[in-house]
């Protein structure tokens, strides 16, 4: 059976490995969201060779700042699979972030945008698929150390992604 991933930011950091790892695994789909789908190309040229012979690494534009752009990924993703004969995918994986470019931004991309490509997804995935928010250890609330970098909008918005992952795991328990 053939397992569906989409992972957003997904053209250089810990998304392009993740997209690399998920894409040497037998019998995997994963969508390889990125802004710009040359970046996501690039990527995936440097692990093409890699990729297990049973599954597929797809480049898709992915802007979360642009609710066009949300739609058009969904639109595509759910065009691919169908042409696949698969109607869901299995995991959404949030990766998508910015640092420093101040507080509107950040939030721009990191929660609000998030948060539209989730809604976006959510009623995509298969009973039992899950979503997974990509945070960082700057989203401590407790985080004294003096040689910690000072992010504040970065390590805010991620606190928050962490607070609605809380929130949207209730919201799934409570649906059973």
């Amino acid at each position: 059976m053939v397992r569906t991933i989409f992972v957003t930011g997904a053209n250089q950091g810990l998304g392009m490995h993740t997209v690399h790892q998920l894409g040497a695994t037998p019998d995997i789909i994963v969508f390889m969201g990125s802004r710009k789908i040359a970046s996501a190309e690039e990527a995936l040229a440097k692990f093409a060779a890699e990729i297990h012979s049973s599954s597929t690494v797809v480049p898709v534009q992915l802007d979360l700042t642009d609710v066009a752009s949300i739609k058009a990924a969904h639109a595509f993703v759910t065009d691919f699979l169908q042409k696949k004969g698969i109607s869901s995918l299995d995991v959404l994986v949030n990766n998508a972030a910015i640092v420093g470019k101040g507080f509107e931004d950040t939030f721009a991309t990191n929660v609000f945008g998030t948060v539209a490509v989730t809604e976006a997804f959510r009623p995509l995935l298969s009973k039992g698929g899950s979503i997974l928010n990509i945070s960082s250890g700057l989203d401590s609330l407790s985080l004294t150390n003096k040689d910690t970098p000072l992010v504040p909008a970065y390590a805010s918005s991620k606190s928050a992604l962490n607070m609605l992952t809380v929130q949207w795991s209730l919201e799934e328990e409570k649906k059973g």
